[in-house]
């Protein structure tokens, strides 16, 4: 039976105090960005709980952990998508391939090489702390190749998700570097935004 037709539905928008509305969808241009930034404030949230409280983080570090590693996917995907645009290659079959997947390893080797040839156009001094991000993202990666590791307690092959030897986590470490890692990217995401809305000005100059 259609949603629409029952009586009751969990998807409703016509109660009365409309301040409780969530609003699904936007223009097309921001909708990833809404996806990116509910999952980061979700990861924060949960993060400031477990800290404020001292209490669930053997529960609660399995949503961080996949609501931030997802956001840090989300804007992997999207600079990788803007580089076209500004170093004039067309995306390989691969790099269109790994956009259809989860490796962060792969995103970030596709993006790497286009970055510093984006820096190098765009006139920038070499980006600090790189080799800072590549470890973080390769500690995330290790961890979770797939992104199920933190969805599921164990893969399809049957065993543990999480790689053995494994048993802690410090959750304000975590969260400190993590969110590293996230500056830097959304540092990223604004340089080359104002160097995509530069190009289109010249464009309509002409």
């Amino acid at each position: 039976m259609s949603s629409s037709r029952r009586k009751d539905s969990l998807w409703r928008g016509d109660v009365p105090n409309w301040r409780d509305n969530a609003c699904f969808g936007g223009r097309a241009s921001s909708f990833a960005g809404a996806y990116a930034e509910g999952y980061l404030r979700g990861a924060r949230f949960l993060v400031e709980k477990v800290l404020e409280e001292r209490s669930g983080q053997d529960f609660l570090i399995y949503p961080i952990v996949f609501l931030y590693r997802h956001h840090i996917e989300i804007m992997l995907k999207g600079l990788i998508q803007r580089c076209p645009f500004l170093d004039l290659h067309p995306l390989t079959s691969d790099e269109k391939k790994h956009l259809r997947g989860h490796n962060l390893d792969f995103l970030w080797k596709n993006l790497q090489p286009r970055l510093a040839t984006i820096i190098r156009l765009a006139g920038w001094k070499p980006l600090l702390q790189e080799e800072e991000v590549t470890g973080y993202l390769c500690d995330l990666s290790a961890m979770d190749p797939h992104g199920e590791a933190f969805r599921y307690a164990h893969n399809n092959k049957g065993g543990p998700s999480i790689p053995s030897g494994v048993g802690l986590a410090d959750m304000r470490h975590f969260s400190e570097r993590i969110e590293r890692l996230i500056n830097w990217l959304e540092t990223l995401e604004i340089g080359t935004e104002s160097l995509m809305n530069d190009l289109a000005s010249s464009m309509n100059d002409c």
